[in-house]
């Protein structure tokens, strides 16, 4: 046993450049992805996670040899190149998941919770109230469900599908079109996710409208904004068991878009 493992360790020694560029690209996808990474994980437990996947990655068979320039400065870029491409998958996930704040943004205007934000020490910004709930709901039935897993498939799947070095980062206009046209289907999903609560709220302020016009006396800033409030908790209240559907959707729009954005970035 202890003969195998300094083997391994031999063999890690031996191909060093590999296995730092190796490293790289994983490191900047854990670096910026919620639940597996990101700034609520110690940066020591990232480094190790990082290198225990740079491991398993650097014996998966995957791995073919890179060829660049002998020198600092060659192999510099290559690294920074390889973490381009991690931070490029790791954003995806980030954006996907932050369609909640999105979403939550969307639901405080109606109920009138849009200025109540609170400052959030994961992410160190203000962050709505709602959109805080909905976040940590899909990270939670993230975990249950493995859907962690599928971000550490894909970027196993990122080795296959772009070698080494030989990924498309610069003046790759496709790419820059492929995340920007994500960046509109997550508004509509993240309107799509609050559109219950608009609604409700919308038919709600129609109602106040008419009742202002028959009932005069009655001062409808003192009427409406708690009813506004009260509406509002109550259909969160309705709809939150549907998050498990809206989870699976979010799992999928992880897959679909770091599929394409790996396409994009292929040789």
């Amino acid at each position: 046993m202890e003969s195998s493992n300094a083997a391994a360790l031999v063999e890690i020694f031996s191909n060093a450049d590999m296995f730092i560029l190796v490293f790289v690209r994983i490191f900047g996808t854990i670096v910026i992805t919620p639940i597996i990474g990101g700034r609520q994980i110690p940066s020591m437990a990232k480094i190790g996670f990082a290198l225990a996947l740079t491991g398993i990655v650097l014996y998966s068979g995957n791995i073919t040899e890179v060829e660049y320039v002998d020198s600092v400065l060659g192999y510099g870029a290559l690294i920074f190149k390889e973490f381009i491409i991690g931070l490029t998958i790791g954003y995806v996930v980030y954006l996907v998941l932050n369609i909640s704040y999105l979403a939550g943004h969307f639901t405080d205007q109606q109920i009138g919770f849009s200025m109540v934000s609170v400052f959030d020490p994961i992410t160190q910004e203000q962050v709505p109230i709602t959109g805080n709930l909905y976040y940590f709901a899909l990270c939670v039935l993230m975990i249950v469900t493995n859907g962690h897993h599928l971000i550490i498939k894909s970027l196993f799947y990122s080795y296959k599908a772009i070698p080494l070095g030989a990924g498309k980062i610069f003046q790759n206009g496709e790419l820059v079109s492929v995340l920007m046209g994500l960046a509109v289907d997550f508004f509509a999903i993240g309107f799509s996710v609050a559109l219950p609560v608009i609604a409700v709220i919308l038919i709600s302020d129609l109602v106040l409208g008419v009742l202002t016009k028959t009932v005069p006396q009655i001062n409808v800033f003192v009427v409406g904004m708690p009813a506004k409030v009260f509406i509002g908790l109550i259909v969160i209240m309705i709809v939150s068991p549907m998050l498990r559907g809206v989870s699976n959707v979010f799992y999928k729009e992880i897959s679909d878009a770091v599929l394409n954005v790996i396409k994009v970035m292929m040789p």
